[in-house]
């Protein structure tokens, strides 16, 4: 069984990117609406100088989501094995190996923003602070504009393939 089987196509992981990002942007949404609905008349449960910690908790979460995936990635790109086999089969496996990075780095992004909006979401409901709504709509829709189009992927690939090879002159 090759990588490339063990994994799936290009194709099969690329609709299950595609997938992920729909789902996982779907769920803060659907937990801010339901939010909303259970804030409305509601008492607050925190004191509402809480609702700044909150907001500050979630800008830091996006922040890291904008450091902490492309530090991973390029620490896995580092540590790629040399392929083997033809310069063909070598171009394939590298595309591989870098498909795999970039969903990882892509998955890892989405689950950071996604905690962002959760979290502030969660503080909104507990200090009915309307103000963290927008910072939850933030991380939201960086979510939705990462979506990963067949050519932002293969831009990203061409990208990290140019880098391995500056790296190996």
């Amino acid at each position: 069984m090759s990588a490339a089987d063990s994994h799936g196509s290009p194709r099969n992981r690329l609709a299950a990117m595609q997938l992920m990002t729909v789902v996982l942007t779907a769920s803060p949404i659907t937990f801010g609406v339901v939010a909303i609905f259970l804030a409305l008349g509601e008492e607050p449960q925190l004191d509402r100088k809480y609702a700044l910690y909150g907001g500050v908790a979630a800008a830091v979460g996006i922040l890291a989501a904008f450091f902490a995936p492309g530090m991973m990635a390029n620490v896995a790109r580092g540590r790629l094995p040399a392929p083997e086999g033809t310069p063909q089969e070598q171009e394939v496996q590298r595309r591989e190996q870098l498909s795999l990075i970039y969903q990882r780095r892509h998955l890892l992004r989405l689950a950071m923003l996604e905690g962002a909006a959760l979290l502030a979401i969660v503080f909104f409901l507990l200090t009915t602070e309307t103000w963290l709504l927008g910072v939850a709509a933030v991380p939201i829709a960086l979510m939705a504009a990462s979506f990963p189009w067949r050519e932002r992927v293969e831009l990203w690939l061409q990208e990290q393939l140019h880098l391995l090879e500056t790296r190996r002159i």
